[in-house]
């Protein structure tokens, strides 16, 4: 009984395009034009190399000159590249007593244990649970727990009582955006907009451009909505 014929088909050499015959079930073989040694398998059943994915990246602004820089998500500090200032990209916990300046464009947080004194903390965003004496700024966000005690200036777009907390502010709070989810106790003159969550209590009267009130959201003052002062957006 004859052989039965081998299933061929054919492979291209990497070295020198040369085209050539080989049995699917071959495993190696020699190119017959330059004799490069070919694996076949792997020339027919090539393995996509995995794509090196680029590192994600965040932009932001430079302290100094406020030109927007990217880089990449992990990293720990940056240059600007007009006035080549440093740029720490670091988040930070406070769980001790700590008296030093900070400017960071990362997470800042000082836990129920931290006392930070002395202090002028700028960062991207910034959650106080503990002692603080100093100045404040959040670019983005500051969130405010019922173990907070802050003794001094503080300014963020968004101030945040999360729900289960209570904050008493000493003086009245002026703000661009407010979002209590807890309880807050103060009067508020808001630029933009006062959102109360449905399980949120503000005791204070309230001076904003936007009031949102969700079902079940307690208000106890009097409110006035008015459009923008002249000069803002």
């Amino acid at each position: 009984m004859p052989a039965k014929p081998q299933d061929k088909t054919l492979v291209v050499c990497p070295q020198c395009g040369h085209e050539q015959s080989e049995p699917r079930a071959a495993i190696s073989s020699n190119c017959r034009q330059c004799g490069t040694y070919l694996h076949v398998q792997q020339l027919l059943h090539p393995t996509r190399k995995a794509e090196a994915k680029a590192p994600e990246q965040k932009r932001v602004a430079c302290f100094d000159c406020g030109t927007e820089t990217d880089v990449v998500e992990a990293a720990k500090s940056a240059m600007c590249k007009r006035c080549s200032s440093y740029i720490d990209l670091q988040d930070y916990t406070i769980n001790s007593a700590v008296s030093k300046n900070f400017k960071t464009k990362g997470r800042f947080v000082v836990e129920g244990k931290g006392y930070l004194f002395n202090t002028n903390v700028v960062a991207r965003e910034i959650v106080v649970k503990g002692h603080v004496i100093g100045k404040l700024a959040a670019e983005e966000l500051l969130t405010i727990y019922s173990t907070a005690e802050i003794k001094g200036a503080f300014r963020a777009p968004l101030i945040v009582i999360p729900a289960g907390n209570v904050f008493h502010a000493r003086e009245p709070l002026g703000v661009s955006c407010v979002d209590i989810a807890g309880e807050l106790v103060s009067d508020v003159h808001a630029k933009r907009t006062v959102t109360l969550r449905s399980t949120g209590r503000l005791f204070g009267n309230v001076q904003a451009r936007n009031l949102v009130v969700e079902s079940g959201g307690v208000l106890v003052g009097t409110v006035e909505v008015r459009p923008a002062f002249q000069g803002e957006v």
